[in-house]
C-alpha cells in the first residue's frame, strides 16, 4: 500500500510496503513540533544519507535481480518445464544472487553499521529461507535514523515537485488528525504548531 492509503488500527497509520519493490530505501525519521529542534544537524544528516544511499545500490540491484529470480524465475521453471535441471539452475543463481549480497552486507557492514551479531542473522534467514533475503535492503536502511526535522532534510534532498506532493501529504494527515481532536487535547497544539511551521 502507498503511504496515502488510510488504513489504521489502534490510532496508527498503517504503511505496508510495496511488495514488488523490494529496492526502495526505507528509513527512520523523528518528527517534531519546532523546526528548529534538529536544525544544526541537518548537514550532517544530509551528507549521512547520501553517502547510505551510494553504498546500498549495490544491493538495490541485487535486490532486484532476486526478486526476479524468485518470482518469474520459479514460476516458469514450475509450470513451463516442470522442475528438473532449469529449477536447479534457478536455484543456484537465487543463492548466488543472496551469497554476493551478503558478501557485500559483510565488506560494507561497518558503513552500512551493520553489527556482526546483525549481519550473522541476515545470513541465517537469507540462507534458511530465500525470499527472507528480499528484505536485506529495508532491514538494513531501518537500522539508521535520520535525526534532523525531515521536512527540512526532504527540502535539501527531494527534488522540487517529490517535495511539494509530501508537503500536500503531510498537511492532509495533519489536518484530519486535527478534525478529530479537541482544541485541549495534548496533541492539538504540538501538531497545530507543525503546520503551522513546516506545512
Amino acid at each position: 500500500a502507498s503511504p496515502g492509503n488510510n488504513w489504521g488500527i489502534l490510532g496508527k497509520i498503517l504503511y505496508i510496503p510495496n511488495p514488488v519493490r523490494p529496492d526502495i530505501v526505507m528509513l527512520r525519521v523523528y518528527w517534531t513540533e519546532s523546526q528548529h529542534t534538529f536544525i544544526g544537524n541537518m548537514e550532517e544528516n544530509r551528507r549521512a544519507l547520501e553517502t547510505l544511499i551510494n553504498e546500498v545500490r549495490p544491493i538495490q540491484y541485487m535486490v532486484l535481480v532476486l526478486f526476479v529470480l524468485l518470482s518469474l524465475g520459479l514460476s516458469i521453471a514450475l509450470f513451463k518445464y516442470g522442475g528438473g535441471a532449469f529449477l536447479l539452475i534457478i536455484f543456484g543463481m537465487v543463492y548466488v544472487t543472496i551469497a554476493l549480497i551478503l558478501a557485500y552486507t559483510f565488506w560494507k557492514k561497518d558503513v552500512l553499521q551493520l553489527t556482526m551479531r546483525k549481519w550473522l542473522f541476515l545470513v541465517f534467514e537469507s540462507l534458511l529461507c530465500p525470499p527472507f533475503a528480499l528484505n536485506i535492503l529495508r532491514k538494513i536502511t531501518l537500522n539508521h535514523t535520520i535525526s534532523c526535522e525531515p521536512i527540512l532534510l526532504a527540502e535539501n534532498v527531494f527534488e522540487k515537485d517529490v517535495f511539494n506532493r509530501l508537503v500536500d501529504f503531510v498537511t492532509l494527515r495533519i489536518d484530519q488528525q486535527l478534525e478529530y481532536l479537541a482544541n485541549d487535547h495534548p496533541r492539538f497544539n504540538p501538531l497545530h504548531t507543525y503546520r503551522k511551521n513546516n506545512c
